[in-house]
This record gives C-alpha cells, sequence and structure tokens, in this order.
C-alpha cells in the first residue's frame, strides 16, 4: 500500500527500483541518506551558532540523535551541559 501522497503507479516504479538495487545497493542508499541528512543537521546547527567550533557542531549533532540523557552520560565530567 502505497503512502497518502503516492499513487499506485509511483509507488509499484519506486519499489521496483529498490528491488533492482539488491541488499547491498539499498544498505548503500540508506547511509548515503543518512549522511545526507546529517549533513543538513550539521548545517543548521551553524546557521543558528555561528559561533560553534566544529567541536561543538559534532556534541550538538550527537545530543540531536542520542536525546539529552545519553548526551550528559558521554560529556558529563566535561564541562558540558545540554
Amino acid at each position: 500500500m502505497p503512502p497518502a501522497d503516492t499513487s499506485q503507479d509511483a509507488w509499484d516504479v519506486a519499489r521496483e527500483s529498490w528491488a533492482r538495487l539488491g541488499p547491498e545497493g539499498r544498505l548503500r542508499a540508506a547511509f548515503e541518506a543518512s549522511e545526507f541528512i546529517r549533513d543538513v543537521a550539521r548545517e543548521e546547527i551553524r546557521a543558528r551558532n555561528p559561533d560553534y567550533d566544529e567541536e561543538k557542531v559534532a556534541r550538538e549533532l550527537f545530543r540531536r540523535i542520542y536525546g539529552a540523557a545519553l548526551f550528559e552520560r558521554v560529556y558529563c565530567g566535561r564541562g558540558e551541559s545540554s
């Protein structure tokens, strides 16, 4: 069943395309999409926090991905807070 905003024909084409990629191709596409989203998030963090260096950008990305509780556990004792 296609998503609400997708026609059945478009959904069939998408599913056929994914099937042609095979398992390795689908995994590679998933990793590439994940890295793309992380790059977009890093750019948004930099735009909102122009004074952040790359380490602070990485920490903020970690906090967003894994949550404040894990962020605090990982960075506790380093003088960092959320």
